[in-house]
């Protein structure tokens, strides 16, 4: 009787931890997922304030969230755009870096192909004042 009382205390200790475990991972998983995507979203675009402050909020969400190598680099990203904001390329460069890296990881998470990008693209529709009457 007691070593099935220690059984069940055991398992039930298991199955407890791992619920834990996927609700971190399911957590940090969500927020360098929105991290991504306001990162993704300033790429090629006149920012707004919004857009300005989703960016800044992604590079809080992964300074908390994101492993050592993406806090060195959204580290990196910040320093040299403040430090030379008018080198939009090499920006560039830096974010992109940032989302491979996030996108690596996210896609392991979710048992994806986490192969590297080869090229890169990135969609973005003008807005045409004509179709905005209809």
């Amino acid at each position: 009787m007691l070593v099935a009382l220690f059984g069940w205390l055991f398992v039930h200790w298991l199955s407890k931890s791992r619920e834990i475990e996927a609700a971190r991972r399911n957590l940090r998983a969500s927020y360098l997922m929105e991290a991504y995507r306001s990162i993704e979203n300033s790429i090629k675009r006149n920012l707004q304030n919004d857009d300005k402050r989703q960016l800044e909020r992604a590079a809080a969400d992964i300074e908390l969230l994101g492993n050592k190598e993406q806090i060195a680099l959204v580290h990196d990203l910040v320093v040299f755009s403040m430090e030379n904001p008018r080198k939009e390329g090499e920006i560039l460069d830096r974010k992109f870096k940032l989302l491979d890296n996030l996108r690596m990881e996210l896609r392991g998470l979710f048992k994806q192909d986490a192969t590297q990008l080869e090229k890169r693209v990135v969609l973005r529709l003008e807005n045409n004042s004509a179709n905005n009457n209809q």
